[in-house]
């Protein structure tokens, strides 16, 4: 028998400015290291993405003195999976530790000084200005082992309730 659970990876960012000095996402523990240092000299950021990582983010520059500016796209905190009344409870508590939340906000640029994060430009043109941006977007499974071995794949590798594959020896689990 066989179980994959190789995980998944950060998507990336995909606008004008997403390559400079400052712009972050945490996949991993080198990730973590550098969000940390960039961190200590950034006065603010913005935090752009609709779940857990996402809100990680935000509370971990937090403690580490940042301004956070968190982006939503809609009208409330990930509405495809929490109701409206617990959307409600996690933005009051973000906003209790003084995160500022951008409501129908879609980030369409990030604007840099000497190849650094300086600011960022949403849909409709409002600018934020800041000297991060941490972003938690999505992810896509690992499947590069599992590409051509018959598996039934989608976004991911199909199983049953019993996290069995297509192929009764082999089981996956986790993001892939």
């Amino acid at each position: 028998k066989l179980l994959i659970a190789v995980g998944a990876r950060a998507r990336l960012l995909d606008v004008p400015g997403a390559k400079l000095e400052g712009v972050v996402k945490l996949d991993d523990l080198a990730d973590a290291k550098n969000i940390l240092k960039l961190a200590k000299s950034s006065k603010t950021a913005v935090v752009v993405g609709g779940g857990i990582t996402a809100i990680e983010l935000a509370e971990g520059l937090l403690t580490q003195g940042v301004k956070v500016h968190y982006l939503l796209r809609g009208d409330r905190y990930w509405s495809n999976v929490l109701d409206q009344r617990e959307s409600k409870t996690v933005e009051g508590r973000l906003q209790a530790d003084g995160v500022e939340l951008h409501y129908h906000a879609v980030l369409r640029e990030i604007v840099g000084k000497k190849n650094r994060v300086s600011g960022i430009r949403l849909e409709g043109g409002q600018t934020i200005k800041c000297d991060m941006v941490a972003y938690a977007i999505g992810i896509h499974p690992c499947m590069e082992l599992v590409q051509g071995i018959g598996l039934t794949l989608d976004r991911g590798i199909l199983v049953d309730e019993h996290l069995q594959t297509n192929d009764p020896d082999i089981f996956a689990a986790g993001d892939v």
